[in-house]
This record gives structure tokens, C-alpha cells and sequence, in this order.
């Protein structure tokens, strides 16, 4: 993902009007290290469709609407599932949004706070849960910031084969 967002950056493609003006298959081109970049190619364009459709092709618009609808709307785009929306409403828009990623999932499963068939919403529920305290202004802050050190986490220790070893995650079961 970071290669292609740098592709697009080095190519000034970062903006809805560049990627509007894009065609779909430079945009593919443009994205290709991430991988699957026809059917992603096909939802950036469906989501800038989707902006100028509803939003006058801006984000900051589709930044006044609510949480709520928000993620409605986006669940309704060809390609975005859970994950990408609560991702959008996280670092595109702003909303604190737990963003459930296979990262976070193994360390709940692996620490033992869900059954490793726990659901998506279950999941965002225990992050959601963990920042209920948090001042309305700071809580987006701090899931951004809980999301980045999870991949972190989920990169360096809690990969498929677990590398559990020097994880901040560790704790001593014996005590």
C-alpha cells in the first residue's frame, strides 16, 4: 500500500481531480505494488463517482456528514467492506474509527480477549470500548495512533507464524 500511495505522490496523482482525470488503467499502473489493482482501480473510481455524486466531488463535504451515514454509504461502494470504510472515516474524514485489520485481529485472538471466530463488529467493540473515556477531540488521535502501533505490532511479532519474542505485547503468564 505505502509504494502505491509514494507512486501516486511522486506522479502528483493525490487529489480526487487527479484521480478523477486519471484513466483507469494508468490508475491501475500507478497502484500495481499493492496488488489486485484492477478491482482496486475500479472502487477509487467508484468512490470518486460516489464523491461527486453526493458530495460535489469534494471530501471535505463528505467530511460534514455524519459517522453514521458516512459508513452506510460507504458499505454500499463495489469493493469497500468494514475494514476500508472505517479506514476512510478514520485518516480521510477524520471519525474516531477502530479499524479492524488481520493485525489487530490476531493479537485479540492470540491474547486471549475474543474467540479466534469473533466477528468484525465484536472486535471494533473492545477497541471502541478501551477509548469511551476519551475526550470526543482527542479519540481520533488516539485511534489513529492504536491502528499504526497494531500494524506495527501485527508486522514485527504477530505475523502468521507468530514471533512472540521482544513483543511490547508480552506479558510473564507465570506471574
Amino acid at each position: 500500500m505505502e509504494k502505491s500511495i509514494a507512486n501516486l505522490a511522486a506522479h502528483g496523482l493525490l487529489s480526487v481531480a487527479a484521480i478523477r482525470a486519471l484513466p483507469e488503467d494508468e490508475l491501475r499502473e500507478r497502484i500495481r505494488p499493492s496488488g489486485y489493482m484492477t478491482r482496486k482501480a475500479a472502487a477509487i473510481k467508484a468512490f470518486v463517482a460516489f464523491l461527486d455524486q453526493f458530495y460535489d466531488g469534494s471530501l471535505e463535504n463528505f467530511a460534514e456528514e455524519s459517522a453514521e451515514i458516512a459508513r452506510e454509504r460507504l458499505l454500499a461502494l463495489p469493493g469497500v467492506g468494514p475494514e476500508t470504510a472505517d479506514a476512510i472515516l478514520l485518516y480521510a474524514l477524520g471519525y474516531p474509527a477502530i479499524v479492524v485489520d488481520e493485525y489487530l485481529r490476531r493479537v485479540v485472538v492470540r491474547h486471549g480477549l475474543l474467540a479466534e471466530k469473533a466477528k468484525y463488529r465484536e472486535i471494533q467493540a473492545l477497541g471502541e470500548a478501551a477509548f469511551a473515556d476519551e475526550p470526543h477531540a482527542k479519540r481520533a488521535e488516539h485511534c489513529n495512533e492504536f491502528h499504526a502501533l497494531m500494524v506495527e505490532v501485527g508486522k514485527r511479532h504477530c505475523r502468521r507464524e507468530p514471533v512472540c519474542e521482544g513483543c511490547p505485547l508480552e506479558w510473564d503468564l507465570q506471574r
